[in-house]
């Protein structure tokens, strides 16, 4: 049995609790188990503050700070055993790691692997971040491990934290509970343990647990001060990350708490020099007064807590400056900077409308579609049954309606739903970081399933008051209160109330819609289509009665012609273009290929990407289903979906993306179908007529298209009057067969044979091509009347003509010879349009 220490001997709880024998001698046998398990936790989670014995101990002494003496004489000798043994409990599970059993628990967690699962494949590895993990899975675990270990043996081991049986049958699990609950919100103590008051407990006994688990979460976090984080320790632990050595200055020179009246005191002993570190305690200061309230206002409202608590607040809690009176900084004077209330009032107006978004209402809609779809996917991949699988495979619903000459647009779904907590600690607050925080608490398995989220910056919801001022969110998770949230416009308060009970969890957001926004919501199945074009749950939207159901994948289920179609809406959509001007460029640009392949154009297909072969060059980018941004896709229209990018603020576009692979991938899937219809195309009639299209094929989907078919593009010009039309083979062909190559660009056939015969007695062993004015010339006017010099010198930036940079590749080729020996050779000529001159295998020296 682990003998006590005479400070915790002289605490009035401890007076209480010695008056049971079987209790005492029960919590002190689990003490000193508990001492050897705690004395490992400084080796899985080596940067925390102090989670040892000597913190469990401490925490005798700051009860008696926490209650007054007569509120220490009403506990029951069961409720002070409940609490001392939940000082004991509530951190030991940090220990979970320290034997090789527990810690292979914590690297199979779903929170050690949601950890890693949000970093790069290349981060994984490092063991830095392994470390990381760990620790996070211990943190996270901790809490619900106390209730394991006060029923089980401690992983790896024979021992038991309570020894008899009996004893641990009777109160191991109440213990575990009350231990655990100090990581509860409040709501969830009065639910799990404080709706029925006092209860009758083993032996005869009483207590109040819910007055139990309360006193301890504000006892526990009341210890913040140089116990917790002692000089001495640090300087022999390992090196620490920046947060977590701003946590150990903040808190190594506090003394207290001591109790003054109806609050608590802290002190600093010496002034505090790093600014972090001050401003970190002052939060610290402020949290433990939030939380105190919180306990003080749910132990008032219940019959069999009232005249419990007395304590208040912290001294110094309410504002820097009260603070710097208590705990002092070096040389410099903390300033709270406060957003005033019209502050407020323009920031959101500003992060909730058209400075951010751009006048486009449907920017809000997105908005909700979003958060709808997220909520839908996390209640799939954290199903806990068919039936859950089942109901977030249900549509999210947009019903447009009118009321009285009122428009009204709801926006909801079956997903998990939202606490009033979340709704209003997260959903309506800049920038909160749910995803980053409560998210792992409330669905630690559902990064390991594979869910991840959309939201990125935490201001989405603030885009819907675009649409109205009047906003009504009803939402609930399963079996949990219904909850209706009224907003008023920016700026203005807000009201919770409590709604019918649901089985079924879900959200929905009804906006009274602007007079103006109306107008611009015209057509909202349209638009709901071309900004959820690809998101993985269906949409049933209403307008005025009618519905219409969006499938996922419906763009994959359409014909070729119905896609591109449907992608050239969509592009309208978002850039908005009015109807009557829809389609004129994108018809012309069509037609450029229609006569090519007629309706059926070669497309490249993914579950994530379709890409139809089109001179419209443009397609839609996608992010988790919902249309990002219009971008240019040379050759092609379609859709690409992505789940990786980083889009900037206003949801309009991406910061990182490059869609050149994806392109790359398209051109080589469609190459051989592509050159099949050019092949086709150009067999039939004037070549002349058609060489500007295969320039541009090329110029678009790559040299493959001449180089790896049989269509004739280039003029073999040959005495003493003939021209052909070869393809790529026959050209080399002939560059095989000859070491001189005479070109000539921009000239009639006949002046062609005048300039390659001019000025020489044979051209003997020299072939001679031709090609006509594509793409644009060297670069100067026409009124340049004669230039020589070397070919490079006379066309800088021949390769911007792509038919001619095609051909001087295919002569270095086939030559064996580089393209740099060729364009630096001389004897090349500019007379008016025409550039030509002569290429040789070998240079006489």
């Amino acid at each position: 049995m682990s003998e006590l220490s005479s400070e915790i001997r002289k605490t009035g709880l401890y007076n209480k609790l010695s008056s049971d024998k079987e209790l005492c001698d029960a919590l002190c046998g689990m003490r000193g188990i508990a001492s050897a398990l705690a004395s490992t936790i400084s080796n899985s989670v080596p940067s925390f503050t102090d989670h040892s014995v000597r913190h469990m101990d401490a925490l005798w002494v700051v009860t008696d700070s926490v209650l007054t003496v007569g509120e220490i004489e009403q506990l029951t000798c069961a409720e002070a055993f409940l609490l001392a043994s939940a000082f004991y409990l509530h951190d030991l599970g940090m220990a979970y790691a320290a034997t090789l059993e527990g810690r292979d628990r914590c690297l199979k967690s779903n929170h050690y692997n949601s950890f890693l699962s949000c970093l790069p494949e290349n981060e994984k590895k490092k063991g830095e971040i392994n470390a990381q993990a760990l620790s996070f899975a211990v943190r996270k675990m901790h809490a619900a491990a106390a209730h394991e270990l006060s029923v089980s043996k401690v992983p790896g081991t024979e021992y038991y934290l309570f020894e008899s049986k009996d004893f641990r049958d009777a109160w191991g699990t109440t213990c575990g509970q009350i231990a655990a609950s100090h990581h509860w919100d409040i709501d969830k103590v009065d639910v799990e343990l404080g709706r029925l008051g006092v209860l009758p407990l083993p032996g005869g006994r009483s207590g109040d647990l819910g007055y139990v688990a309360s006193i301890l979460r504000v006892v526990d976090f009341a210890h913040i001060n140089r116990d917790r984080a002692l000089s001495i320790e640090r300087a022999f632990r390992s090196p620490m990350a920046t947060d977590s050595l701003i946590h150990w200055l903040a808190q190594e020179n506090i003394d207290g708490p001591v109790r003054d009246g109806h609050e608590l005191m802290y002190r600093s002993a010496g002034s505090i020099s790093n600014v972090d570190s001050w401003w970190l305690y002052y939060e610290m200061l402020s949290s433990l007064d939030a939380e105190i309230r919180s306990v003080q206002r749910y132990l008032k409202r219940r019959t069999s807590s009232l005249s419990r608590f007395s304590l208040q607040g912290v001294l110094g809690a309410s504002s820097p400056e009260e603070a710097s009176m208590y705990v002092k900084p070096d040389s410099f004077m903390p300033i709270e900077v406060n957003l005033r209330t019209g502050s407020i009032d323009r920031l959101v107006k500003l992060l909730a409308g058209e400075s951010l978004y751009g006048p486009d209402p449907m920017a809000a809609v997105r908005e909700l579609l979003q958060n709808a779809n997220d909520a839908v996917r996390l209640k799939y991949h954290t199903a806990s049954d068919e039936w859950d699988e089942h109901v977030a495979k249900l549509p999210i619903k947009v019903d447009y309606y009118q009321e009285d000459e009122t428009c009204y647009l709801v926006v909801s779904d079956f997903g998990v739903g939202m606490s009033a907590r979340v709704m209003t600690d997260y959903l309506i607050s800049i920038a909160s970081n749910y995803w980053e925080s409560q998210f792992f608490t409330d669905f630690p398995n559902a990064t390991a399933r594979g869910f991840s989220h959309a939201g990125k910056f935490g201001i989405g919801f603030l885009s819907v008051f675009m649409l109205g001022d009047e906003i009504e969110v009803t939402s609930n998770r399963v079996a949990g209160d219904r909850t209706v949230l009224k907003l008023h416009g920016v700026g203005r308060r807000g009201e919770l109330r409590g709604a019918p009970f649901s089985a079924k969890s879900g959200t929905s957001v009804k906006i009274r819609l602007r007079d103006s926004v109306v107008a611009r919501l015209g057509f909202i199945e349209r638009l709901v289509r071309s900004y959820a074009p690809m998101l993985s749950t269906s949409i049933k939207t209403t307008v005025l009665g009618k519905e219409y159901l969006l499938q996922p994948g419906w763009l994959f289920d359409l014909s070729a012609s119905e896609f591109k179609e449907q992608v050239l809406l969509i592009v309208n959509d978002l850039r908005g273009v009015q109807v009557s001007s829809r389609y004129h460029d994108e018809r012309d640009s069509e037609n450029y290929y229609g006569k090519v392949w007629g309706g059926g154009a070669p497309e490249f297909t993914t579950d994530k990407v379709r890409l139809i072969v089109s001179p419209a060059s443009k397609s839609v980018l996608c992010l988790k289903g919902l249309s990002l941004q219009v971008i240019a896709t040379p050759g092609f229209v379609g859709v690409i979906e992505v789940e990786d990018v980083t889009p900037d603020v206003s949801r309009r576009r991406a910061l990182d993306f490059d869609c050149s692979s994806v392109l790359q991938q398209a051109s080589l899937a469609v190459m051989s179908e592509l050159v099949s219809g050019f092949e086709a195309y150009c067999s039939e009639g004037l070549m002349l007529e058609k060489i500007q299209v295969v320039a541009n094929a090329v110029s678009t989907y790559g040299k493959q298209v001449l180089t790896g078919s049989k269509i004739k593009w280039i003029s073999n010009i040959s005495l003493p009057g003939e021209v052909s039309v070869c393809d790529t083979l026959k050209l080399r062909e002939l560059l095989g067969a000859n070491d001189i190559v005479f070109i000539a660009y921009d000239a009639q056939p006949w002046t062609a044979m005048k300039l390659w015969t001019r000025g020489t007695e044979s051209v003997t062993g020299e072939a001679a091509f031709l090609l006509g004015e594509l793409g644009g010339g060297p670069g100067y006017t026409r009124e340049v009347h004669y230039k020589r010099d070397s070919f490079l010198n006379i066309w800088p930036r021949f390769q911007n003509n792509v038919m001619l940079g095609l051909l001087v590749e295919i002569i270095a080729e086939v030559w064996g010879v580089s393209v740099e020996h060729l364009t630096g050779q001389d004897g090349w000529r500019h007379e008016g349009g025409t550039v030509f001159g002569r290429f040789q295998k070998m240079i006489p020296k």
